[in-house]
């Protein structure tokens, strides 16, 4: 592999690693245009207790899932492989998932998120997302005291990540630049007529 093709795939996996943390962000802060931002329009998720366009997935997130009541959702994304084929790629992404109930017990789940992308005007976004669930539960949980001035985090606009750098609809990776781009010159600085390993 050249190394011009090799910065390209590193730019791309960045970019989609980005676009996944950004779903993250926008759901768990309820971020309706956020989350619509990261899918086509002819997008389909299939969540398995949900299965629409990106757009309804919002809705459903924002103002109709039964998750909508709960004080926290909480994703961990884990080990995420693509291929990339052009404008087209190809991601699977292992995830842990909690969330409170109003009657305080903890939903927890894991499984896979296989998803199909497509970059449209230089951004990559989701055409198709299915949810494969390995185990989804419910479990009892104690909830410890906090510090008085103990950081709450909020499903929305009060929440601590924003008021700074970040603000609320921001894409992760854009409030400095894209990170994809930034990583390719950082390479390209570094190692300059370099030839990149390629395994």
């Amino acid at each position: 592999m050249k190394e011009s093709e090799l910065l390209s795939q590193l730019a791309d996996r960045a970019a989609l690693q980005d676009l996944l943390a950004t779903l993250v962000r926008a759901d768990e802060r309820g971020d309706f245009d956020l989350i619509v931002s990261c899918y086509t329009e002819d997008s389909y998720d299939d969540h398995g207790r949900f299965r629409g366009t990106g757009r309804e997935f919002a809705d459903y997130i924002c103002h109709k899932s039964f998750s909508v009541s709960s004080r926290f959702r909480h994703h961990h994304l884990g080990q995420s492989s693509f291929e990339i084929d052009g404008d087209e790629a190809f991601g699977e992404t292992y995830f842990v998932f909690h969330m409170e109930t109003e009657t305080g017990s903890i939903i927890e789940g894991c499984g896979r998120y296989l998803d199909d992308f497509v970059r449209i005007d230089g951004r990559w976004l989701i055409r198709r997302r299915r949810c494969v669930e390995e185990w989804t539960g419910e479990v009892e949980a104690k909830k410890l005291p906090k510090p008085a001035d103990a950081l709450v985090s909020y499903r929305d606009e009060r929440d601590p990540l924003y008021g700074g750098r970040v603000r609320r609809g921001d894409r992760v990776g854009e409030g400095t630049g894209n990170s994809g781009a930034l990583l390719c010159s950082a390479i390209s600085a570094l190692s300059p007529g370099r030839q990149m390993p390629t395994g």
